[in-house]
């Protein structure tokens, strides 16, 4: 009994080995798993450096177009307009209070 379990446990191990020698399609399927995952972490790598590019790009642009509507003073176009038109609003104010004033003046003599 004793050689007879010793036997089995060989011929049990031999059986073993037999299984993962003649399955080469094992080893196989592993290495293509890692290919392909490693394929998989470059491409994504390699887009999200594209994509992190063109977004760089685009804020650039938009800075660059921005700062185009910024004026000596460091304002905007809006407000050196809106200061334009407060100017332009105050003299024409200025003008007609003087030409009130002078039809006051000449009524008044």
């Amino acid at each position: 009994m004793n050689s007879n379990s010793g036997d089995k446990k060989t011929s049990g191990n031999d059986a073993g080995h037999r299984r993962r020698d003649n399955n080469p399609q094992e080893g196989m399927e592993l290495r293509e798993i890692f290919l392909f995952g490693l394929i998989g972490a470059t491409a994504t790598t390699l887009l999200a450096g594209r994509l992190r590019r063109t977004v760089d790009w685009f804020h650039t642009q938009l800075n660059r177009s921005q700062s185009s509507w910024k004026d000596a003073t460091g304002g905007s176009f809006r407000s050196s307009f809106k200061e334009e038109a407060q100017k332009r609003y105050n003299r024409r104010m200025r003008e007609e209070h003087e030409d009130e004033m002078e039809r006051v003046v000449r009524h008044s003599v």
